[in-house]
């Protein structure tokens, strides 16, 4: 299972899921200058750990053809322009929240985080369907990378790609089955909470909050 590092690696998975919720609950109505405000509090964090850049450029290109597909119809249906481009801007900044709370989460840290619910069986079972689902879209995006899919390809092509790459996909289901209960069972023990790293989560959390009520 390969492993996240750098410094918001390092962050509190129950710190992410905060801002996580804060942050996308003030981007389901916030302004256009918020918008630009909260996304370049985003990318100021992203500064302490570059590598989370190249995962945004990566997460951009999968959302470009959705984004040029709502602008085609949006300008079909006579869209206002204005409408149209705050649904892209905040297309975008829930983007950056998930590349920042879902692409730098390790998993080892995941598991050390969630340990203590671990003894249950429920959370134990969120906790196998979290890592699953975590596994099986790496995987999907990675297989998605090597595949190179043309521009001038048809529908119908480009259809029966995706289909062969989710069944390529599947085709590794005992293996991250494999993967993920051998993580489950192997005790981890807990990590410390109070570091510099979630001293800089708690910090980038106040500037969200602060810059969203502007």
């Amino acid at each position: 299972m390969k492993e996240n590092t750098g410094i918001l690696a390092e962050q509190s998975t129950w710190l992410k899921l905060i801002i996580l919720l804060i942050s996308f609950t003030l981007g389901l109505d916030a302004s256009f200058r918020q918008l630009l405000w909260l996304l370049g509090v985003f990318l100021l964090i992203f500064i302490s750990d570059l590598s989370v850049f190249s995962k945004l450029l990566i997460a951009l290109r999968r959302i470009l053809p959705f984004l040029a597909g709502y602008w085609v119809f949006a300008t079909l249906f006579t869209l206002q322009f204005p409408a149209m481009l705050l649904f892209s801007l905040q297309v975008l900044y829930f983007l950056v929240i998930t590349v920042y709370c879902v692409g730098t989460i390790d998993m080892k840290h995941f598991l050390q985080d969630t340990g203590y619910l671990q003894k249950y069986r429920f959370s134990r079972s969120l906790i196998y369907l979290i890592l699953a689902t975590s596994l099986f879209i790496r995987k999907y995006f990675m297989l998605l990378g090597e595949r190179q899919i043309s521009g001038g390809d048809s529908i119908k092509n480009v259809l029966a790609s995706f289909a062969s790459l989710i069944g390529e996909n599947f085709a590794h289901a005992m293996e991250v089955e494999d993967t993920i209960k051998s993580s489950l069972e192997h005790d981890r023990g807990h990590r410390v909470f109070f570091t510099f790293p979630n001293f800089l989560a708690f910090c980038f959390l106040a500037a969200v909050v602060i810059v969203g009520s502007l």
